[in-house]
């Protein structure tokens, strides 16, 4: 899983601590917690976050629908994270075209997939012919991946011609190198181009003859992109 700074904006102490534990049980860092659109905005300068959480509640629409629509011209994802909104606010707060909306208190898997499928619908599209070099004399072409996974301190790259390739490297130091419009974490030892996956059933996807693992946490997020690769597909 890619990791990603992530802007608070909240002014409720116990919606903020909860989710930072949460945050950082999925692997992202906060860089920020602002109380309000002003101090929001000078943090988002200032560290160029990924990602925002904005808290969003009666007291504070004004405030924080005025950063949204701010972060909607900017191009800055973000999520609120409400209780309850009425028809009216809710009706703003659609305006200002939030990724999502997430209902306190935050749960791991709902925080993770809105965090991913936003920054994974944010990354260009890229060349999948273009290739990725394995070692210093030798390269492959990203197409051709099926699969990858972690062998304790390294990682097996399978290919589709039924070749596999050991490195000695993280499975996170690969996934980097790779276009994160085409590749997911299915499980945190398995990384899938999603473009290869067949179908999904239960906690396992097909991709040829292999049966790759789902993590629970992430599996919410892997459901979306499929259903956003088939939306693709019938366009």
């Amino acid at each position: 899983m890619n990791t990603y700074r992530i802007l608070i904006i909240d002014q409720d102490n116990s919606s903020i601590a909860h989710l930072k534990d949460n945050l950082r049980t999925i692997g992202h860092r906060v860089v920020g917690i602002a109380k309000n659109a002003p101090q929001a905005v000078r943090m988002y300068r200032r560290t160029r976050a990924d990602f925002a959480l904005i808290g969003l509640d009666a007291e504070s629409a004004v405030d924080r629908l005025q950063l949204g629509t701010l972060f909607k011209k900017e191009n800055i994802p973000f999520s609120y994270v409400i209780n309850q909104l009425t028809p009216k606010l809710l009706t703003a707060a659609n305006r200002t075209q939030p990724h999502s909306y997430i209902s306190r208190p935050c749960r791991i898997g709902d925080l993770s997939a809105s965090i991913a499928i936003a920054m994974h619908a944010r990354q260009p599209a890229t060349d999948t012919s273009q290739h990725i070099f394995i070692d210093k004399s030798e390269s492959i072409q990203i197409d051709d991946i099926l699969f990858i996974q972690a062998e304790h301190v390294y990682t097996r790259i399978f290919l589709s011609n039924g070749r596999s390739i050991l490195q000695r490297q993280s499975l996170k130091t690969i996934l980097d190198r790779l276009p994160s419009k085409t590749f997911i974490q299915s499980h945190r030892s398995y990384v899938v181009p999603i473009e290869k996956v067949e179908h999904m059933k239960g906690a396992y996807l097909s991709i040829q003859q292999h049966c790759i693992p789902v993590s629970r946490n992430r599996r919410k997020m892997v459901q979306q992109c499929l259903k956003e690769r088939a939306k693709i597909g019938m366009a």
